[in-house]
Formats: structure tokens, C-alpha cells, sequence
């Protein structure tokens, strides 16, 4: 690897460091950068484009371009808990509350640990399936039995 890759891949490193610290100006334009490059092509590189889509969704308003980024960032590794947050985040900006719920149970699957997650997942807050769904989730035994889930669950 020439010295002029190192370079280029550190930068894109500075970049996600920039976007994990809320500096959105500065590590967006290493991205972008990046991006323009082909480095947000190579594997090992899906953390920073889904930062890169977060960061168009979030600061330039591009959230079609930006769930298209975090999309392909999913495909391109999977395995890694930071992109299913970018794209659960993106798909919040998008409107869509309830594919980015689905997508952070994914993420939270491959790492349920993984503190961002469990950070969003609070802030989101999703319910629980209906204890019997058959009845409707307002159906009095239903909101007992729920109650008690919950009482029974966090103790």
C-alpha cells in the first residue's frame, strides 16, 4: 500500500472520528472526499459512508441520498452495529419510526450491547407485542396482563 493510500484511508478514519464527535463539517467533508475517491467502496469502509448518509440526511437535508448511503453500508457489512444506528437514525429524519425500530432490533441482534443502540432504542422507546394479540391492545386484560409483564420484567 503507497503512502498516498495510508493517507487517503486516514483521512476517512478523521472523518468518522470527526462525525462521532459531532464535528458534522469537518468529517463530513473527509467523507465526501473519501467517497469521491472509491474508498466508501472497499470493505471495511460501510461505517463511514453510512456516517457519510447520516450526515448528508441530518445536515444537508438529502435523505433520500443519505438512506440510499446507510442502505448500501447494511449490505456491505452487516456484522457491524454502527451502520444499522446510522440508517435507524436517517430513517427517523426520514419519518419512518417504525422501519427505524425494526432496523435498530436488528442492529441491536448482532450487538445487543452496543451502547448507541441501546441509546436510541430509549429515546424511540418502542412497546411490546400485545401479551395476547389476538385482543386489542387497549382490550382491559390485555393493558393488566401488559402492566404485570412489565412490573414482572424490570424487576
Amino acid at each position: 500500500m503507497s503512502r498516498e493510500e495510508v493517507a487517503r484511508i486516514r483521512r476517512m478514519e478523521l472523518g468518522v472520528e470527526h462525525c462521532r464527535l459531532e464535528e458534522w463539517e469537518q468529517g463530513l467533508r473527509y467523507l465526501a472526499d473519501a467517497f469521491e475517491q472509491g474508498l466508501c467502496k472497499d470493505k471495511g469502509a460501510a461505517v463511514a459512508l453510512s456516517y457519510l448518509g447520516y450526515g448528508l440526511a441530518r445536515r444537508q437535508h438529502k435523505v433520500g441520498e443519505g438512506l440510499a448511503m446507510c442502505k448500501r453500508a447494511v449490505k456491505m457489512e452487516f456484522y457491524q452495529p454502527e451502520v444499522y444506528l446510522n440508517l435507524s437514525r436517517t430513517l427517523v429524519l426520514a419519518g419512518n419510526r417504525k422501519a427505524a425500530v425494526d432496523v435498530l432490533k436488528k442492529g441491536l441482534k448482532v450487538d445487543p450491547g452496543d451502547s448507541g443502540l441501546l441509546m436510541l432504542r430509549t429515546q424511540l422507546g418502542w412497546r411490546e407485542r400485545p401479551v395476547l394479540p389476538f385482543l386489542r391492545r387497549t382490550h382491559p386484560l390485555n393493558r393488566f396482563l401488559g402492566r404485570f409483564r412489565h412490573a414482572w420484567s424490570s424487576r
